[in-house]
């Protein structure tokens, strides 16, 4: 899992933070020359796991605050937002 957001040369974020690699992940980092990232091991990680989920939700709640029409194109959106932020993406 990623300690740092990776960033490119020209300041682009390539990855966020807590972020787990596969191996498409790292192929992709070759092919942008990163050669170095900092790591952190998932297993003595769950308080700092639950902290950045209970962040993301708080953010997710403030974007979703106001009441919009129709609710349940606001909901989906919501939860696939959620699952980008906090769920393994493997591509």
């Amino acid at each position: 899992m990623l300690a740092d957001d990776v960033i490119d040369a020209h300041g682009n974020v390539l990855l966020r933070k807590g972020m787990t690699l596969s191996n498409a992940v790292i192929a992709s980092l070759q092919r942008h020359h990163v050669s170095v990232l900092s790591v952190v091991n998932e297993e003595g990680s769950t308080d700092e796991s639950a902290q950045e989920e209970a962040v993301h939700e708080e953010r997710l709640a403030a974007l979703f605050r106001h009441p919009s029409s129709p609710e349940e194109a606001t909901d989906l959106l919501k939860q696939c937002i959620y699952h980008y932020r906090l769920c393994d993406v493997d591509e």
